[in-house]
């Protein structure tokens, strides 16, 4: 069982995604902002581990656990599962039948991009007032409790495991969300090989690889059948580089491209008989690039937007909506305005740029707030990993791959990271682990 510390892995992907790009951004910006980063960076990792430590010295044990197990043993766990995931597909059905056509229906009917995006965002991201709860309510079940319910499944080798990963495969294609499948599979990759079954974890990993392919194919509008179709897509998207180009974004828009940048420099080093890198590695490097350069310049504009846009204020978690409703401020949509920011109006309403946590923190409360998300993230890490339920160890891993790219009290609610510390605390390990 013992393959890897579960403790250390929330470190490693913050380092695997961000370390190379934010060394790569301090060679070419060699700015203000790309050295902020890195600082950042640093100041997380150092956090991580010294107050992991000191909270392993801190924390109380026994009777701190005990307390949370006897809470939790009034609870009837079995009969929350299955509500929880009968509302999930209640969730489903509702939000497909109050929308004129699902994102894979207007996929599957020929639709185009365009199309597809605006299907997406009225599925569930446009709902407002009573509806919005749809949204919630699919985050936090599909992306949390029922993939800890999958891994439960296939942990004791349940004989329905695979028909309901079936059943959350259907669910998730409905939305055409191109990285969901990564909430199912990461978890039972990492279930693969702390049990030592390295043939299985690839092939889960291959499964994901084609999923998330078939997704993206499918989102894109891989099936437009019509030459009206594909030509407005066309209009639409000269339009939206106009205003990329012209009012949308601020800076330079080929920052969005590692590889353009990194041949610009040699170019400047009059290296002229390198050959042009996007060219000649354009289909490999667009994963690279997209998975590892994008996350990293997105944090860098939102440092920048907070220099340019905001004058170098604070938002006082303006940002948070319990907070923005307990101080009677109007709720600002960060993700939003610096989407808009980077690109323009983002087609079919959908549009968001989302951010590694503790880049909200410093836009929100200052440097002061970098070191606060990092304790408080590392608190419940330690919840986590030090419990004794092996099922929330390992299905939380897309909990803090999502912290990677987005705020903490997005991660700590529509993210899971709640869920998961309460099933740490309150779960028996008789109960979570057989």
């Amino acid at each position: 069982m013992k393959i890897f510390d579960f403790w250390k892995m929330p470190v490693l992907m913050m380092l695997s995604i961000y370390l190379p790009a934010s060394l790569a951004g301090l060679y070419l910006f060699r700015d203000i902002y790309s050295i902020s980063f890195i600082y950042m960076l640093g100041i997380f990792v150092l956090c991580y581990y010294v107050f992991y430590i000191c909270f392993s010295i801190w924390m109380p044990t026994k009777s701190f656990q005990e307390f949370f197990y006897k809470i939790g043993d009034r609870i009837s766990w079995p009969r929350l599962a299955l509500v929880a995931i009968l509302t999930y597909l209640a969730t489903i059905i509702i939000a497909s039948f109050t929308v004129d056509s699902t994102p894979l229906a207007t996929a599957l009917n020929g639709g185009n991009w365009l199309d597809i995006a605006k299907a997406r965002a009225n599925f569930l991201a446009n709902r407002d007032g009573v509806e919005s709860l749809l949204r919630y309510i699919a985050l936090i079940l599909g992306r949390a409790v029922l993939p800890y319910l999958l891994i439960y499944a296939y942990y004791y080798k349940h004989k329905q495991r695979h028909y309901f990963l079936i059943l959350m495969l259907f669910c998730y294609l409905i939305s055409l969300e191109k990285a969901s499948c990564i909430f199912l599979f990461l978890p039972l990759i990492i279930l693969s090989l702390t049990k030592n079954l390295k043939k299985l974890a690839f092939f889960q990993f291959i499964c994901l690889i084609f999923f998330i392919g078939l997704w993206t194919f499918l989102a894109h509008g891989g099936l437009a059948n019509s030459e009206d179709s594909i030509n407005t897509s066309n209009e639409q998207l000269v339009q939206n580089e106009t205003t990329l180009l012209v009012g949308g974004a601020h800076g330079d828009p080929d920052r969005f491209s590692l590889f353009v940048l990194v041949n610009r420099e040699l170019r400047k080093a009059h290296l002229k008989e390198i050959p042009d890198v996007q060219n000649v590695f354009s289909e490999g490097l667009f994963i690279v690039n997209r998975s590892i350069w994008i996350p990293y310049i997105t944090a860098y504009d939102w440092l920048k937007f907070q220099d340019e846009i905001l004058d170098s204020k604070l938002t006082y978690g303006g940002s948070i909506m319990p907070l923005s409703w307990i101080l009677n401020k109007p709720l600002l949509n960060l993700e939003q305005m610096v989407y808009e920011y980077e690109f323009g109006p983002p087609p079919g309403g959908l549009g968001g740029s989302n951010t590694v946590f503790f880049v909200d923190a410093k836009i929100a409360f200052g440097w002061i707030g970098v070191f606060i998300y990092n304790i408080l993230f590392t608190a419940f890490a330690y919840i986590i990993f030090t419990s004794k339920n092996e099922i929330a160890k390992i299905a939380s891993f897309t909990t803090f791959f999502t912290a990677c790219l987005s705020s903490l009290t997005a991660t700590l609610l529509s993210g899971g990271l709640f869920f998961y510390i309460m099933a740490s605390l309150l779960i028996r390990p008789q109960a979570a682990n057989k």
